[in-house]
């Protein structure tokens, strides 16, 4: 999830450079934007001042890298390389391993 959408572009075309060709991008938003931005719920004095900078949204983006060796490219692009998304706000990223995958050659 990518809170700072302005790296989108840059991260999708190094995602390509290193051989990762593929994925979806969605808008996406976060629980408590969702909430107390949109005046969802009732907050109280400090923890309005948590949101006082409302968000339009993120982007999470979902690919399949067929690799270790791409997975570590990807990660040292979100460590610092290009984004760092270890500082608060930028975004998150996880992965996991998929055993089998329909439709995709």
């Amino acid at each position: 999830m990518l809170n700072e959408t302005e790296y989108l572009d840059e991260l999708l075309k190094k995602f390509i450079e290193i051989g990762i060709p593929g994925g979806t991008v969605i808008d996406s938003e976060g629980m408590g934007n969702a909430l107390v931005c949109q005046n969802k719920i009732p907050i109280v004095g400090g923890v309005r001042q948590l949101f006082e900078h409302c968000k339009e949204g993120n982007k999470t983006i979902f690919s399949i890298v067929d690799s270790e060796e791409k997975l570590s490219q990807a990660t040292e692009l979100l460590e610092g390389k290009l984004i760092d998304l270890n500082e608060p706000g930028v975004g998150i990223a996880f992965y996991y391993k998929i055993d089998n995958v329909i439709g995709l050659s």
